[in-house]
């Protein structure tokens, strides 16, 4: 494996769970973004972040702060648009999947690449319980 990445490798933007440089992670999916995020850095890659938000109160609160934050980065994609290539999505699933397919509809939109980090099994399990819709969602 390189240790560098050569002139023209992609710049990446990382969306996803994403733990603070210096700062516990809250779990698996954010501790390894980071690990993957400073991996890429020491190779040479740029890579922007655009972290999923902390969300903490009742369900209402809970659901506005990620509408607000995937609202946010959808903007933060299309205004930093010429500072990357490809959108690097470590998709949650669930209830993410619609404001998740959102994000991917924008970066296409852009002529970006889109690369899911589907992790730990769990989207297949996802995929067989959820709906028509969901399934039509991850099949796009």
């Amino acid at each position: 494996m390189r240790n560098t990445l050569g002139p023209g490798a992609p710049r990446i933007a990382y969306c996803g769970p994403i733990a603070q440089p210096g700062r516990p992670a809250r779990g698996g999916y954010e501790s390894a973004n980071r690990r993957l995020i400073d991996d890429l850095r020491r190779r040479g890659a740029d890579v922007l972040e655009f972290a999923y938000p902390l969300a903490l109160g009742s369900k209402f609160a809970k659901g506005m702060s990620y509408a607000r934050r995937f609202a946010a980065i959808a903007v933060e994609l299309v205004q930093q648009r010429r500072r990357f290539d490809v959108l690097h999505l470590t998709p949650l699933y669930r209830q993410f999947i619609y404001a998740e397919a959102l994000l991917c509809v924008v970066a296409w939109s852009l002529g970006k690449r889109v690369m899911l980090d589907i992790r730990a099994g769990s989207f297949i399990e996802h995929y067989q319980n959820r709906g028509a819709a969901y399934r039509k969602l991850a099949d796009a």
